[in-house]
């Protein structure tokens, strides 16, 4: 075999260990899902399966406020953030301005901030301000988590377009505004849809904050929610599992039926045009 055919074969491998460590934790909750009782690794496939625990949740009226919250959160964020990075990111890419690459920096450390560590402060800050266990409570840390990433891919793509386009409008009348809006925005769609379903998913599967900042089902998200079916003395296995797949079906969707779409606005800026 030449050395040629081992990378090849170390390489497929390697992808498809790596997908394995991925897709087997959702293959064990999906079969979960479908079992009643403790799950035994060695009788899994050989007992019934069961919509026993997806109808249990679908009944469950603790379950569908959660679901409605998380919609209401990540619809809010998603349009909050997508209205001020659009603007905030094209002025990031063509305005030269002192401290402009340590802003940039900071963003980029922002990204990568634990939320855990903010949890305390946070706290005591949405305590004082009376918004703790209310949707207005998630909405702003929520955007504050996914401005630095909204802002890095919208700033990446919009350096790449040529300042020919503004200089033309610019010719023609058109002022900012009217150039953002009528040129930028257009041309800029796939990385602007591509930001915002990072926004959407992004917010959708938070935990921490959701968890942290809310105490009732009058603002709690639906991946808190899942945990309330644990119970008081033995988790629910399967409830859990089956509810955790329902909350799951709107990210993935989009994530599924948009991965073209976001590809293409990941990768928009990556040659000069």
């Amino acid at each position: 075999m030449k050395s040629g055919s081992y990378e090849r074969t170390g390489i497929y491998l390697g992808v498809l260990l790596t997908s394995a460590f991925f897709v087997l934790p959702y293959f064990w909750m999906l079969l979960s899902s479908a079992k009643t009782g403790l799950m035994n690794p060695a009788r899994m496939f050989l007992t019934p399966w069961t919509l026993e625990n997806y109808l249990a949740d679908l009944v469950e009226p603790s379950f569908y406020p959660t679901v409605i919250n998380s919609l209401i959160e990540t619809i809010a964020t998603t349009t909050i953030v997508v209205a001020l990075t659009v603007p905030a990111s094209y002025l990031l890419a063509r305005s030269d301005f002192p401290g402009k690459r340590y802003l940039l920096y900071t963003l980029l450390a922002f990204m990568f901030f634990p939320g855990i560590a903010i949890i305390g402060p946070l706290y005591k800050l949405e305590g004082l301000l009376g918004i703790y266990n209310t949707w207005y409570g998630l909405i702003g840390p929520y955007c504050a988590l996914t401005i630095p990433w909204s802002i890095w891919v919208l700033t990446g793509y919009f350096k790449t377009l040529p300042r020919e386009i503004e200089e033309a409008a610019e010719i023609d009348g058109c002022t900012w505004a009217q150039t953002l809006t009528k040129i930028i925005i257009p041309l800029s769609k796939f990385a602007i849809i591509t930001a915002a379903l990072i926004v959407f998913i992004t917010s959708w599967n938070e935990f921490i904050l959701g968890f942290n900042l809310t105490l009732g089902n009058e603002s709690r998200p639906v991946t808190v929610g899942v945990t309330t079916f644990e119970g008081v003395y033995e988790m629910n296995l399967g409830q859990v599992t089956a509810a955790g797949i329902i909350a799951s079906i709107i990210p993935t969707v989009l994530a599924v039926s948009s991965y073209k779409l976001i590809i293409e606005g990941l990768t928009a800026g990556a040659v000069k045009r």
